[in-house]
C-alpha cells in the first residue's frame, strides 16, 4: 500500500528536506508540516564571586574554552596567604591530637619513672631510720619529738611515692576524653576555615564548568582593571543553550509533541539537521481581546522550542533563519 502524503505548507522548502523526510515515512496517510523559525542563543555569562584585578586571560574573542579550562585569573596575594596561614593552623592541631593519642613520649616516661624510684629510695630509708629512732627510744638514747619528724618524713616520703605513680599512670592513657574532643572541634573548624580560604582562592581562578567545549563571544575587560564581584568578564557560547525557535498554529498544536524529531534546514547546512522538541508554550503570543472566530483563531500561535545535538548546535548563529519541518501520521478513529 502507498502512502498518501498532503503537505500544510506555511513557507517555502527545499526539496532536499522532503525527501529526507518521506524517507522516514512508513505506509500510512502523513503530512509534512512547514513552518519558518529562528535561531535563539542564550549566551553564558561567566563571572567570579570575589574582586580583584585582572590579571590573566587564556583566550581571546572568538576561541573555544575546553571543558575545566582556566579562563581568566585575578589577583590572589591575599587568598594564598589565608589558604597558607589556615592549613598550617589545621595541621598543628592535627599533630596535636595525633600526639595526645600518644600518651607521653619514651624520654618523659623515663623521667617518670626516674622519678618514681627516687620517691621509693627515699621512703625506703626513711622507714629504716623510723625503725631505728624507735629502738633507741626503748634504750632511753633519743627524745620521742625525733620519731615524731621522722615519721612525718617517712609518710611524706610514701606520698611521693605514690603521686609518682599516679603519674606513670596517667602518661600510659593519653589525654581525657572531654580534653580530646575539645581538640577535635577545634582541628574540625580549622578544616572549615581552610575549606573557605581555599574556595575563595578558586574563586579568583575561573574554569569553564560545561561539558563540551564553548565558544568566546566577547571579553568585557582587559589585563590590569579591576572586576567587581560577580560582574561578567566573559560570554561563552554552549551548545546546550542553542536551540531552534518557531510558532505552531493553533490547528497544528496537536501534532507536535515534546521529545519529537524535526529537521532544520538553514543557509549554509550541507544537510539536513536533526533536533528533538523540548518547549511547548502553553499561552498562545497572539490573544485578540474579542470572542473568538474562526478567522482570528487561525491567527493563535504558540512558541515551540527544540534543541539541537551538541554537535550540530555550534554550526548555528544566534538570529540565524531556518525553516522547520516535521512529519505527522494521521491516526485512524
Amino acid at each position: 500500500m502507498m502512502k498518501q502524503t498532503k503537505y500544510i505548507k506555511y513557507t517555502p522548502h527545499s526539496a532536499l528536506f522532503l525527501f529526507a523526510l518521506l524517507s522516514l515515512a512508513g505506509c500510512k496517510n502523513s503530512e509534512i508540516v512547514e513552518l519558518n523559525g529562528y535561531i535563539e542563543a542564550e549566551p553564558t555569562l561567566v563571572s567570579s564571586s570575589q574582586a580583584g584585578n585582572l590579571t590573566h586571560l587564556t583566550l581571546s574573542k572568538g576561541e573555544w574554552a575546553k571543558a575545566g579550562e582556566l579562563l581568566f585569573t585575578l589577583e590572589q596575594e591575599n587568598e594564598l596567604a589565608q589558604v597558607a596561614e589556615a592549613k598550617s593552623t589545621y595541621q598543628r592541631l592535627l599533630s596535636l591530637i595525633e600526639d595526645n593519642l600518644k600518651g607521653k613520649r619514651p624520654e618523659e616516661k623515663a623521667a617518670l619513672q626516674a622519678e618514681l624510684d627516687s620517691a621509693k629510695a627515699s621512703l625506703k630509708l626513711s622507714e629504716i631510720e623510723v625503725k631505728r629512732q624507735a629502738d633507741l627510744i626503748k634504750s632511753g638514747y633519743t627524745s620521742k619529738s625525733n620519731l615524731d619528724t621522722l615519721i612525718a618524713q617517712r609518710d611524706k616520703n610514701l606520698a611521693q611515692v605514690a603521686e609518682a605513680e599516679s603519674q606513670i599512670k596517667l602518661a600510659a592513657l593519653g589525654i581525657r576524653e572531654d580534653l580530646l574532643q575539645a581538640s577535635r572541634e577545634e582541628a574540625s573548624m580549622a578544616q572549615a576555615q581552610l575549606a573557605q580560604a581555599q574556595w575563595r582562592l578558586d574563586q579568583k581562578n575561573i574554569k569553564f564548568d560545561g561539558t563540551t567545549k564553548a565558544r568566546v563571544e566577547d571579553i568585557f575587560f582587559r589585563i590590569g582593571e579591576w572586576v567587581p564581584a560577580g560582574t561578567p568578564v566573559m560570554k561563552l557560547q554552549t551548545p546546550e543553550l542553542i536551540k531552534a525557535r518557531f510558532f505552531v498554529p493553533e490547528a497544528q498544536l496537536s501534532k507536535i509533541q515534546l521529545g519529537q524529531k524535526i529537521i532544520i534546514q538553514c543557509d549554509g547546512c550541507s544537510k539536513p539537521l536533526s533536533a528533538k522538541v523540548s518547549f511547548i508554550s502553553t499561552q498562545a503570543e497572539f490573544t485578540p481581546p474579542v470572542i473568538f472566530s474562526q478567522e482570528n483563531r487561525e491567527r493563535l500561535v504558540f512558541m515551540v522550542e527544540a534543541t539541537p545535538i551538541p554537535s550540530d548546535a555550534l554550526k548555528f548563529k544566534a538570529g540565524q533563519p531556518v525553516q522547520i519541518h516535521w512529519e505527522t501520521v494521521e491516526q485512524k478513529a
